[in-house]
């Protein structure tokens, strides 16, 4: 068996040397990292999606949505917003809801995109001399519902506006 591997001449065959390729056949640092580098900025560059975070609404465009006001305070409030819907005038819309009732606040659905400021005022009585303001900001996108609460029980002072969606 040996005598077959004896015939056998081994020639070395000449290293062909590039650029790239130093005489050890590892890549240089620089150039495995240009090679990460461009495969991140391909990855980035192609690897996302601009699809809706909204699943129920897949063109990404925002949806007309009604406006309701869940008071959980002990006291009435009135909310106040200027309504722009149309090619009219603005409208003043101003509406009440008692102590721990929700009522709807829109008069209607109001057009999806539509940036509201709501004014809304807690009724204190009328013995104490002064009423409590504040202010909530959405822009509509379906149905919302603004969450008028009091951080601390029987502070008319700690209470806030919370906008939510009904779904959470």
């Amino acid at each position: 068996m040996l005598a077959r591997y004896r015939r056998l001449i081994i020639v070395p065959m000449p290293t062909v040397l590039t650029p790239d390729r130093p005489p050890n056949g590892r890549i240089p640092a620089w150039r495995a990292l240009l090679h990460g580098l461009c495969l991140a900025v391909f990855l980035v560059a192609c690897g996302g999606s601009s699809a809706p975070t909204d699943p129920t609404d897949p063109t990404g465009t925002p949806r007309d949505g009604r406006v309701v006001l869940q008071n959980e305070t002990v006291y009435a409030a009135e909310i106040t917003y200027l309504a722009r819907t149309g090619a009219d005038a603005p409208t003043l819309v101003r509406r009440r809801v008692g102590a721990g009732q929700s009522g709807e606040i829109s008069r209607g659905p109001l057009p999806g995109g539509l940036q509201v400021e709501f004014d809304i005022v807690l009724l204190l009585p009328p013995e104490t001399g002064f009423r409590i303001r504040r202010k909530a900001s959405a822009r509509i996108d379906g149905d919302l519902i603004l969450r008028l609460y009091l951080d601390q029980q029987g502070d008319p002072f700690s209470s806030l506006v919370e906008p939510t969606t009904p779904t959470g």
